[in-house]
Formats: structure tokens, sequence, C-alpha cells
């Protein structure tokens, strides 16, 4: 049975009391050791815990797509106006034409599997679902043009050219903002150095895909639109998940991530019960809850489980074992459930991601990225502090440096080094 919001009202105060109690009345060393007596600088989103809106609210009572404002990163419109960064690599290099395309999206689609944007399956969708004929008021009914230019945002995409592809995508309306949202989740994630500009980046696509919440809604009732609604659904709660990485615990709950983000994973295996991403995030929640919070409190609160990590990964590596994302998200699980104990396994993780090769711009990103994690997990080996005070640290250091450690670009966002 899947563990929701509904838990929200009875297991918070009992979560939070195990979670920040312990913490009220130590600090912690440099060599990662806590010391009594001398208190702990915590920020504002910890240190207010009593005040956190959570407590007054009831999750149940949302909406699947709701966000309160109050839930929600600002969103500033410098974010798509600047110039984004280029990719660290020649964009030529995954560069298909759209008989490529189509001859090889089965493969290219492997994790995300999106349905192929022919003419006739958006026009399916056009007369099926009014939010699809309102995002185009002017459309002209050229379905042939639309699935070029879809299909042409996806180039973009593939190439790397992240940027191009959000802006093209817009013109769209959702069929086209599907591609060009992803493109932009995605450039947060790697490509991004600034850290609040990373969050106002997907927080922003999060809002986009709660504009679409009844068409959403529909889809998830009949069968032939699953594949539609589980991308969307994917890059919803894989937008505000990275968030919730990013942010305390207590500041994760009090805007509603985590429930949220809970819920959309089983939602998403619930339609598709062996979705390769689908597992790996799920798997990757239990394990970022332990991270967070310890097995125990993990566990009873919000139904967290050791055995689910490891068969969750290895179901969605059977389906596609040459995606890095998915061996380097299983790397970092080990070392959130293990911490120390499952260095060198994590390690092997790493490793293997790295070398995974690329078939567009993401997978590419995605090896350069577990390239980097190795880096810094390789420092810990020789750390003497706990796992838990290489967190800390690192979480300190990304927050006052105001840097996204999700980002590749080697000379602007190098790895997190953490001295013996």
């Amino acid at each position: 049975m899947h563990l929701t919001a509904r838990c929200l009202s009875g297991c918070l105060p009992l979560f939070l009391a195990l979670v920040l109690l312990p913490l009220g009345n130590m600090s912690f060393a440099a060599n990662g050791t806590a010391e009594p007596g001398i208190p702990e600088v915590v920020d504002e989103g910890e240190a207010e815990f009593d005040e956190i809106e959570v407590l007054k609210k009831k999750a149940a009572t949302e909406g699947d797509w709701q966000q309160n404002k109050d839930e929600q990163v600002a969103v500033s419109e410098h974010i798509f106006s600047k110039e984004w960064n280029k990719a660290p690599f020649d964009p030529a290099a995954f560069d298909y034409t759209p008989e490529q395309m189509q001859a090889n999206w089965k493969v290219l689609m492997r994790g995300l599997r999106v349905p192929y944007p022919s003419p006739e399956y958006l026009r399916n969708r056009y007369q099926k679902f009014a939010a699809y004929r309102d995002s185009t008021p002017n459309f002209d009914g050229d379905y042939d043009k639309l699935s070029a230019d879809v299909l042409d945002t996806w180039r973009l995409f593939f190439r790397g050219d992240y940027q191009d592809a959000m802006r093209k995508g817009e013109t769209l309306g959702i069929a086209g903002r599907i591609p060009g949202k992803v493109a932009q989740i995605f450039y947060a994630i790697y490509l991004e150095p600034n850290l609040e500009d990373k969050h106002m980046l997907l927080q922003d696509a999060a809002n986009i895909v709660r504009e679409y919440g009844s068409s959403l809604d529909q889809m998830k009732k009949d069968k032939q639109y699953y594949a539609d609604y589980i991308i969307i659904r994917i890059a919803y709660s894989y937008a505000i998940g990275r968030i919730a990485e990013d942010v305390p615990i207590p500041v994760a709950i009090s805007r509603n991530y985590v429930f949220k983000v809970l819920d959309a994973a089983n939602d998403i295996l619930d339609l598709e019960e062996d979705n390769p991403l689908g597992l790996a995030f799920r798997a990757g929640i239990d394990a970022n809850i332990v991270r967070k919070v310890g097995k125990a409190t993990g566990r009873i609160t919000f139904g967290a489980k050791q055995t689910h990590v490891k068969e969750y990964f290895e179901r969605a590596l059977q389906q596609v074992p040459d995606m890095a994302i998915i061996r380097y998200e299983y790397g970092n699980a080990l070392l959130y459930m293990d911490k120390k104990r499952q260095i060198d396994a994590a390690l092997a993780a790493f490793k293997e991601a790295a070398a995974t090769k690329p078939r567009f711009s993401m997978e590419a990103l995605d090896s350069m990225y577990a390239a980097k994690r190795r880096k810094e997990i390789e420092a810990l080996v020789n750390y003497p502090g706990s796992f838990r005070s290489f967190e800390r640290k690192r979480l300190k250091y990304q927050k006052q440096n105001h840097i996204n450690l999700y980002c590749v670009l080697p000379k602007v966002c190098p790895p997190f080094i953490i001295q013996p």
C-alpha cells in the first residue's frame, strides 16, 4: 500500500520532533563528531519549524497539481532573457535528421518513453483535449507542419541546444512545451551554475505542468494516453524533487514537496509498473528520505524501504543498462542508505555511469555528472568524518556559494572536494 499525503496531519509532528530534536543542542566539529552543549547554527527554515505552513494544511485536500504560492520558489523573468550556457561538447555529435529520429525513436526514448509526435498522434490529442487546442489558438490545422516543428524541438533537445528548444517549444503549445520544458529542466540541473536560478527554472517547469492539470487527469483515465501522462508527471515531480534535494527537510515539507513527489512516483508506477525512470525515481526517493531522516523515521513516517531501493534499481537496470542517470542514482542511493559502508559499490556505480556511451546530449550530461560525483566520493574515502558530516558541509558550501553542485561546467562548477 502506498503512503500518501494523507499521513501528513498525523505523522508530521512526530516526524519533525524526531528530525529536529536530536540536533537542537549540539554542533559538529570539523571531523564530523558532535559537540554537546554548543547550540547549532541552523537556517531560518529549520529554526522556525513551529511556523512551517504545512502544519496548518491538510495535504489530502489538495489536488495532484495544486501548489500554493507559499509553496513555490518565486520565478524571475531574467532566467529566460539571459543567455544560457552551452553544453561542454560539440552538439553536432548528437544532431539527428528527422528520418534518423523516427528510425531510432524507441532507442532514444527508451528512458523517457515519449510517443513519436506524428501528425496522427497530434491530431488525436487536439481532438480529445481542449487544453491542446487552447494552447495554440492560432493553429491552422496543418498537423504535418506541427509534427515537423515539434520533432525539430526534440532535435534541439537531443543536440543540447536547450535554450533554443525551450524557446521553440513555447510557440507550439503543449506538444512543443513537452520537449521545451524537458530541455529547461535538464539545463537547470546540469548547466545552470547559480543555485537560485536553477530552482527558478525548475519551479517554472512545474508551474507550466500545473496549468494543464485538468487535461492530465483526463489522460490518466484512458490507457492510450498513459505515456503522455507519465512523461509530464515525471517532468513535474523531477523538477520539484531536484529542488527538494537542495533544501533542508523542514523547508521541503513546508513547501509540500515531499508528499507531492512521493504521490507522483507512486502514480507513475501504478500506471506502468516497469517504467525504468519511474522505478529509479521511486527508489531514489526512498533513499533520499533515509538520507534526510534516517531509516526508522523514513520507514514509519514515509514508508521508505531499503528493500525497495535495491529491487527497483535492479529492475530499472535490467531494462536500460546503458542509462548513466540510473547507474549514478543507484550509486547515490547506496551512500544515502548505508553511508560509507557501501562506498566501494557506489564508486563502481559512478565509474560505470561515467563510462556509459551517450546517445544524445542529456545522456552525455548524465555521464559527466557521474564522473564529477565520483571525484567527490573518492575524496570522501580519505575523510575521517562521517558521511553525514560530508553531506552537511557539502550543503553548506552549496548554499553559501550559491552554486549548483549538479552543474557539470568544469571551469565554473568544480566538484566539492572534502579536505581530510
